[in-house]
């Protein structure tokens, strides 16, 4: 995000948000101290790019089977898609 550090939005979404959303940060840092950082801000998981389609697909698939996040409208149809 060339305006805006993902950092920043992740402080942002966390304080104006009461649930727990998950967010997958995806990033081309690898500092540790960088993924340290956004485990304590409650990032749910962290990629470096460059990554692949299907470790973001199982990120995303560990971020909608959290107990403290369900959505109920959305599954995962194994074919690579999201259906509503």
């Amino acid at each position: 995000m060339p305006q805006r550090s993902g950092f920043l939005v992740l402080e942002n979404i966390r304080r104006n948000r009461p649930d727990p959303l998950p967010v997958i940060m995806i990033t081309p840092t690898k500092g540790s101290r960088h993924k340290a950082y956004a485990e304590m801000l409650g990032v749910h998981d962290y990629l470096r790019k460059p990554f692949s389609i299907d470790s973001c697909w199982r990120a995303s698939s560990r971020a909608l089977k959290r107990p403290e996040w369900s959505a109920p409208h959305l599954s995962a149809t194994g074919s690579g898609r999201w259906q509503l």
